[in-house]
């Protein structure tokens, strides 16, 4: 490796480059220096927010109506600690040459001359047929453009990260030099996984979109780092994570043990759902035909025989088997930034009542178009 010395900017100094570190002291004036190497990206934070209680949402998201009810009580707080997640931003200047047509009309008078019979002259004015000048204007402008883009891809965030984005581009104000060193101290820093490459490309393009005239004259890339808390709970022997925004006091995502009584209750309206469904399809099966048809016409009692073996398979069997999947499917209550919602956390197991439900719904459907065509004949 070959390095080249530095020279103190105050005192002329002969320095060597530092070793694992950008802050050092000349050695001849004593005078602190600030080291940047040609691949020196610059780092900031979004400064966090003094005025949030985590502990009080915390308990009150516990308290939402779809987390189970004993996580408030029994839940543990296991460990705590700071992320930070970080973004690219992309800043500079960008400017060009616009030409710009105007068009004046003008219609310039003239003076002209008539001459009477005493050689008097008179003069009068008349006025020319308008004409167009089209008159070009050149201005240079210069303008500010700035970008965030995500630097990591974390699988969890989701659609959070969006969010975050959104969140440091409304929060520019906010914004100080960080020192790696200090926020290892503080927690987890995030290591970028995307190129840097990849995103000045991208910020090009995205600073010349629609603006074929302007060019790029100054671009900066810098790592924004967005404050994270994350918190591990104990519950019955299973372990969940929270992350929470401590810029602007949210939960970004998580997922809780979710209500199953609801899920039971929720099974109960289906099934009665598809007891009242068939109630009014019993309703309806007895429209096309007389009492006479009823007593003596043999296609009746095989087309209501069949509908009927088939609807209360399908109650039984579908009624079940949805109850069945419901009860025993892992679900939770996963956390986002419009909040909680009911999702399913893994595959449902497989059911002894699925085959035959497939079965029913296939026989269900033959049955059904065998009866309409001895309807019709």
């Amino acid at each position: 490796m070959i390095s080249e010395n530095l020279n103190c900017p105050h005192c002329g100094g002969t320095l060597p480059p530092p070793i694992g570190k950008r802050k050092f002291k000349c050695l001849y004036c004593d005078k602190s220096l600030y080291f940047r190497s040609k691949d020196f990206v610059p780092r900031y934070i979004i400064e966090e927010s003094k005025d949030i209680e985590i502990k009080k949402e915390t308990e009150k998201l516990f308290g939402s109506k779809i987390v189970n009810p004993f996580v408030k009580e029994e839940a543990l707080l296991v460990s705590r600690k700071k992320k930070f997640i970080p973004f690219y931003m992309l800043s500079g200047k960008r400017g060009g040459v616009m030409e710009i047509g105007k068009e004046r009309i003008v219609a310039p008078n003239y003076m002209k001359l008539n001459l009477d019979p005493q050689n008097n002259i008179s003069t009068g004015y008349q006025r020319n047929k308008p004409e167009i000048i089209i008159e070009e204007d050149s201005r240079v402008t210069l303008s500010d453009f700035r970008y965030v883009y995500e630097a990591a891809t974390l699988d969890e965030a989701g659609l959070a990260q969006e969010e975050i984005r959104r969140a440091i581009s409304a929060n520019m104000d906010r914004l100080k030099a960080a020192s790696v060193e200090e926020l290892h101290k503080k927690g987890e820093l995030i290591s970028p996984t995307i190129s840097k490459e990849t995103i000045i490309e991208n910020g090009v393009r995205s600073a010349k979109a629609g603006k074929d005239s302007f060019e790029i004259m100054e671009m900066n890339i810098s790592i924004v780092y967005y404050p994270v808390e994350e918190m591990i709970f104990s519950f019955r022997d299973t372990f969940f994570s929270i992350t929470f925004d401590l810029v602007r006091g949210k939960f970004l995502w998580g997922l809780l043990p979710c209500r199953r009584n609801l899920l039971v209750y929720s099974s109960l309206l289906l099934s009665s759902f598809l007891g009242f469904f068939f109630g009014q399809f019993l309703s309806f099966l007895f429209i096309p035909f007389t009492f006479k048809d009823i007593q003596n016409n043999f296609s009746f009692w095989m087309y209501f025989g069949t509908f009927i073996f088939f609807a209360f398979s399908l109650i039984f069997g579908g009624g079940l088997n949805i109850a069945y999947l419901l009860l025993k499917t892992p679900f939770g209550a996963r956390i986002t930034p419009d909040g909680l919602f009911l999702s399913k956390i893994a595959e449902p197991p497989k059911s002894f009542l699925t085959p035959y439900l497939k079965f029913v719904l296939r026989t269900f459907a033959s049955g059904f178009e065998e009866a309409l065509k001895g309807k019709k004949r």
